[in-house]
C-alpha cells in the first residue's frame, strides 16, 4: 500500500509538471481566446492553427513536449523491475504464478500511465483557461479523448519497455535505450517534409510518435474534420484515429507480450543485470 501511495504521488507530481510546462510553453492562442480543438492540437505539436511540418524548431519543441513524459517513464520504469532486484527475490517465493504477478504489475503501470496523462491534460487545460479564455466544444472534447487514449497507450508502452529491458540490460542501459528510441521516433517526424517519396512516407507512418500528432489526422466526423486545419504537405495523406489506435496498440501489445515471456522464463538468481555490470 505504501508503495502504491508513493507511486501515485510521484505520478501526480510528474503530471502537474507536464501540464504546467505544456500550458506555458506550447499553448499560444492567436487571439485572446482559444477554442478547445486548437489547444489540444497545440499540445500534440501544432503551432497556432498550423500542423507540424517537420522543421528543426518544431522537432526541438517536440523533444521538449516529451521531456516530462520521459521523466515519468524513467520513474515508472522501476515499478515492475524492483521485484527483480536481489533484495526482492522473496517476491517470487510468495508469488509462484509469475503470469498473474505480471498482469497485476502491468495493470499498475497502466493505471499510473493513464493517471499521468489525465493530470497532464487537466492541468494544461485549466492553466490555459486561467491565462486566457478557452472555449470548449464537442470537436475539442473528441480530440481531447483521442489525445488521452493515444498518449496513455504510448506512455504505458515505453514504461513497460523500460521495465522489461531493465531485466536484461540493467536500469541505466534500459532507460538510455528507451530515451534514444523516442528521440529517433521524434526525429522521424521531420521526414514528413519528404513524404512525397515512398520510402520516407512509409517511415513516417510506421513511427509510433507520428500517430500522436493530431494535426496530421483526418476524421470521418464532419465537426472534427472541420476543426483540424488541412495538411498541405504534398504527398502526405494524413492519419485517422482508428488507424493510429491500431498502430500504437500493436506496438504496445508486442512489448507487453515480450515482457510476459521474459518474466516467465528469466532466472532472477543468475541473471541480475545490475550485478552483472548492466
Amino acid at each position: 500500500m505504501h508503495r502504491l501511495r508513493s507511486d501515485l504521488l510521484y505520478t501526480l507530481a510528474f503530471g502537474i509538471l507536464s501540464g504546467a510546462l505544456s500550458a506555458f510553453l506550447f499553448v499560444r492562442p492567436m487571439y485572446d481566446v482559444t477554442y478547445l480543438p486548437e489547444l489540444v492540437l497545440q499540445l500534440s505539436g501544432s503551432r497556432g492553427v498550423f500542423a507540424l511540418v517537420g522543421g528543426i524548431s518544431e522537432i526541438m519543441n517536440m523533444y521538449m513536449r516529451f521531456a516530462p513524459s520521459i521523466l515519468f517513464e524513467i520513474y515508472a520504469g522501476t515499478v515492475m523491475y524492483r521485484s527483480f532486484c536481489t533484495a526482492s527475490v522473496y517476491v517470487f517465493t510468495r508469488n509462484p504464478n509469475r503470469a498473474k504477478w505480471y498482469r497485476r504489475e502491468a495493470c499498475r503501470v497502466l493505471l499510473l500511465s493513464a493517471l499521468f496523462t489525465t493530470v497532464s491534460l487537466l492541468v494544461a487545460v485549466l492553466l490555459s483557461a486561467v491565462r486566457h479564455e478557452v472555449i470548449p466544444n464537442v470537436p475539442g472534447a473528441i480530440l481531447l479523448l483521442y489525445h488521452f487514449i493515444l498518449y496513455s497507450i504510448w506512455t504505458f508502452t515505453v514504461t513497460i519497455l523500460i521495465n522489461v529491458l531493465s531485466i536484461r540490460l540493467g536500469s541505466y542501459n534500459a532507460t538510455l535505450a528507451a530515451a534514444v528510441l523516442q528521440a529517433v521516433c521524434i526525429a522521424l517526424l521531420g521526414l514528413v517534409r519528404l513524404s512525397d517519396q515512398p520510402v520516407f512516407a512509409v517511415l513516417t507512418r510506421v513511427s509510433p510518435i507520428s500517430h500522436l500528432v493530431l494535426g496530421w489526422f483526418r476524421s470521418a466526423i464532419p465537426a472534427v474534420e472541420e476543426a483540424i486545419p488541412p495538411v498541405t504537405r504534398e504527398g502526405f495523406w494524413g492519419f485517422s484515429f482508428p488507424t493510429s489506435l491500431l498502430v500504437v496498440s500493436v506496438y504496445c501489445l508486442a512489448v507487453v507480450l515480450s515482457g510476459r515471456q521474459l518474466v516467465l522464463h528469466h532466472d532472477i538468481l543468475s541473471g541480475n543485470a545490475e550485478l552483472d555490470g548492466g
